[in-house]
């Protein structure tokens, strides 16, 4: 398999990065470019970090209620739903007293644009057979399985989580740039004959002591190599890390996450905070409703004796999708005491 055809969740699941221009015998990229390597692959690991990062904060949400008893890994279970948007539940015939979910791809639709016949695809395709998922047959008909939708729309987010860590990625770029044009105070030039002295230069710079001995008796003009440099280069670190919340606030905000601080509520009226989170409370209301009533067909269809549902770890709302715990009253009190 080439690397184009590789999926990119191979890498983003997958915490070990290895770059394929460069030999990593001592630890370190080799070659001329080593540091602008290196940098690639810090930059890589970053946008990987970023992605798991809103991935986890995003799986930490729901609770998989019987998930053990049913045999499922929960995690896997929310991982694929957040960045597909569904899931495919069946019941291979060899293991009749419990349900498995795998990603998959509809290949025929009735009148509604519900699937009634799907070719399941194994997430991980390397690797995983037919027989692992105890099929005889990747192909199923609408008898033999119930999709599980996050949502109302049936989309998930792993285009959103990778183009949010992208931009994190590239502001990051930004900031490592802004670094180096305000830590950039010197510049050395000559001619090829002033090459040993710039060397000395240079050494001396790199050992951060602060001092530079310099002889001038012999080279009463030694200082012509030393220009002053003031690039009038803005401060740019603030505004970087402005842009990267609010990055994450936007894609939170798409995950049903609320990301107001709470400084920022203090000066609002309940009613203000209610209209302030109402996108993230229609979405998180509106994402259990589906989960559940997807899950609620499965364990019908599979007669599960231990049946899923799905709820959510965070306070403020329960499995009903009603108010749990008024936050705000809870903190105010808390001030009051």
């Amino acid at each position: 398999m080439s690397a184009q055809q590789i999926p990119i969740r191979n890498f983003v699941h997958n915490s070990y990065f290895t770059n394929p221009y460069t030999t990593l015998f001592s630890g370190y990229p080799s070659g001329e470019n080593n540091l602008d390597l290196l940098s690639y692959i810090e930059r890589t690991k970053a946008y990987v970090e970023e992605y798991k990062y809103n991935l986890s904060l995003a799986v930490s949400k729901f609770k998989l209620n019987n998930a053990d008893e049913n045999n499922i890994d929960e995690s896997f279970f929310f991982n694929v739903l957040i960045e597909d948007g569904s899931l495919c539940a069946f019941n291979p015939p060899k293991l009749s007293e419990n349900i498995v979910v795998q990603p998959y791809a509809a290949t025929r639709w009735n009148y509604y644009a519900k699937p009634t016949q799907v070719n399941i695809i194994p997430y991980y395709e390397n690797g995983v057979t037919l027989t692992d998922l105890s099929l005889d047959n990747r192909q199923l008909n609408a008898e033999q399985f119930e999709i599980i939708y996050l949502n109302k729309t049936r989309i998930g987010f792993a285009e959103s989580l990778a183009y949010e860590a992208r931009m994190c990625s590239m502001l990051d770029i930004c900031l490592y740039n802004n670094v180096l044009a305000k830590s950039l105070a010197l510049l050395l030039r000559g001619n090829s004959d002033d090459l040993t002295d710039i060397k000395i230069f240079i050494n001396k710079i790199l050992n951060q002591n602060g001092i530079i001995a310099v002889d001038v008796q012999n080279r009463a003009d030694v200082n012509e190599l030393l220009t002053s440099v003031d690039l009038n280069v803005e401060w740019l670190a603030d505004k970087i890390n402005v842009a990267k919340m609010g990055l994450r606030s936007e894609l939170h905000e798409r995950l049903g996450i609320t990301h107001t601080p709470y400084e920022k509520k203090e000066r609002l009226i309940e009613a203000e905070i209610q209209t302030q989170n109402e996108a993230a409370d229609l979405l998180s209301a509106s994402t259990l409703q589906t989960l559940n009533s997807c899950l609620g067909r499965a364990n019908k269809k599979f007669n599960l004796t231990a049946p899923l549902s799905v709820g959510y770890n965070n306070i403020g709302i329960n499995e009903d999708g009603d108010d749990n715990i008024n936050i705000q009253e809870t903190r105010e009190n808390d001030l009051q005491e």
